[in-house]
């Protein structure tokens, strides 16, 4: 992409696969994607001081996206397997094409949430979501 370009949703990619390794499998029925990256904190309050001293002491990281409850899709299968069995998926989420200059965390997940919305008028589509583990491998952005 050229400087000044505008990212959109649309044209992000999300891969899927075995962890321990950077996935390579594009999951096409995925919408709704967000990554969420957030510190946690030590803190420590001085006599005599007015203001709290804090120091980042850990990252935190969550996916979560939406998938349509199509027929035979692999990806909404690896989702539903890693759930039910308590095991990690390798994920990772980009912003735009990879050649185009795509970023994202490449990082193994436990699924914490799967939930099912029916609505009479709509297709069916699972909420997930997914927060990072480090037993595998290290995330790396990229």
């Amino acid at each position: 992409m050229a400087a000044g370009d505008l990212r959109i949703g649309l044209e992000g990619e999300f891969y899927y696969g075995t962890e321990g390794a950077t996935p390579t499998t594009e999951a096409v029925n995925v919408d709704s994607v967000s990554l969420s990256i957030s510190k946690r904190t030590a803190e420590r309050v001085k006599r005599h001081r007015r203001y709290v001293t804090k120091k980042v002491t850990v990252t935190e990281a969550t996916l979560s996206f939406e998938i349509a409850d199509e027929e035979g899709d692999d990806f909404l299968t690896a989702i539903k397997n890693a759930v039910m069995n308590d095991t990690r998926i390798a994920l990772y989420a980009l912003d735009v094409k990879a050649e185009d200059g795509g970023e994202g965390l490449d990082a193994d997940w436990y699924i914490t949430e799967f939930g099912r919305d029916e609505n009479n008028t709509e297709f069916v589509n699972y909420k997930v979501t997914a927060v990072l583990t480090d037993e595998s491998r290290a995330p790396v952005w990229g």
